[in-house]
């Protein structure tokens, strides 16, 4: 039997309605997905980086290209995995086969949930290809709850990136992100 590998998938795509090129606009004087995955790269127990990309997003291929050129060769390098813009759970499942993953970054699943959830294709939403776990909490795991760790100083921050307005927020702040 082989051993468990565990794969962060970061899903990342310029055509966001709510912020569009979000992922190459700068912060700190990087793109925010090099943000990302500097910060996942340093993650324990992770064996693989894998960024899932629209196959149409070039300028999102070039900076993460880039960053491999670049960065400290200690670090893991990341892997492309491309696919069609409008089904992240197809991008998801194509990471996963194409690199024997078992886990993924932050919403945790084995593979077998995600190859059950990319072949349940009747009941299959738009959101559900968009979001990935949605089908597996609404048809596997209704009352899956939120696991939350202990709270700290910077639990009550909101530190993920949606809009512009979220952008300038985390500007304001004075931690390391």
């Amino acid at each position: 039997m082989s051993a468990r590998r565990v794969v962060a998938v970061i899903q990342a795509r310029l055509g966001s309605s709510r912020f569009p090129r979000k992922s190459v606009t700068p912060f700190r004087g990087r793109p925010l997905i090099e943000h990302v995955i500097c910060r996942v790269q340093q993650m324990s127990g992770v064996d693989e980086v894998i960024v899932t990309v629209p196959t149409s997003d070039a300028d999102l291929i070039r900076v993460v290209t880039k960053l491999n050129d670049t960065q400290d060769e200690s670090l893991p390098t990341t892997r492309l995995v491309y696919g069609p813009e409008k089904d992240v759970l197809w991008r998801y499942w194509l990471a996963g086969t194409a690199y024997q993953a078992n886990g993924t970054d932050v919403e945790v699943f084995s593979m077998d949930l995600l190859s059950r959830a990319r072949h349940a294709r009747v009941s299959l939403t738009d959101e559900d290809r968009e979001h990935v776990t949605t089908w597996m909490k609404r048809t596997l795991y209704p009352d899956l709850g939120i696991v939350r760790r202990k709270v700290d100083h910077l639990s009550s921050l909101k530190l993920s990136v949606d809009t512009r307005s979220d952008l300038l927020a985390l500007e304001t702040l004075d931690v390391d992100i």
